[in-house]
């Protein structure tokens, strides 16, 4: 197909083509979804992350994911755009949330031993990793150890058996405790 008849199909059109056509082809196809998609990326992900380096490497993220064979994109059911607007966004917050942990981690290595700064810096780390947590672990967690509800009161409020509840609970504390416990290792703590 020459290129002119390229530009006249739709993202979706370009994208299904992608796997069946050949070097040249697809070097044409891939420019034209490029020139037309990424710019809009740039923009949507630097609205989210406020720097434009960020929101470029996020933009190219979302390039790889659609150029993945793990591709989970089925132009049928949407349309191209939406679907690597979806996989920037993810990326983005992906970002944001490990720049979070990421500076929870500095402010604990470099405070100094002060038992109260290390309170508030694990603190403020926990936090983090409570809310990266998953959400069935976090709700019983907060339920068992923070408010202090028995198994059965957890079991009630959230649909599931004292069994899960008590599993749940147990479960979102280890993920918490291995995520505080590489803290204090990496401070020798």
């Amino acid at each position: 197909m020459c290129t002119e008849e390229l530009e006249r199909l739709s993202d979706e059109d370009l994208y299904r083509g992608l796997a069946e056509c050949d070097r040249p082809e697809f070097e044409a196809r891939y420019a034209i979804l490029f020139d037309r998609l990424h710019q809009r990326l740039v923009h949507a992900a630097s609205l989210r992350l406020n720097e434009h380096e960020d929101a470029e490497d996020v933009a190219c993220d979302t390039w790889a994911c659609l150029l993945s064979p793990r591709c989970t994109y089925n132009p049928d059911r949407s349309k191209l755009y939406t679907w690597m607007y979806r996989v920037m966004r993810n990326k983005s917050v992906d970002l944001v949330r490990r720049r979070m942990t990421e500076h929870a981690y500095a402010g604990l290595l470099t405070a100094e031993c002060n038992p109260d700064e290390w309170t508030l810096a694990l603190g403020a780390a926990a936090g983090h990793f409570l809310a990266d947590m998953p959400p069935r672990l976090r709700h019983a967690v907060l339920l068992h150890c923070v408010e202090g509800k028995d198994y059965d009161t957890v079991a009630a409020l959230s649909g599931i058996s004292p069994r899960q509840a008590r599993y749940r609970a147990n479960a979102g504390m280890l993920w918490l405790r291995a995520r505080v416990s590489v803290i204090l290792e990496a401070a020798r703590f």
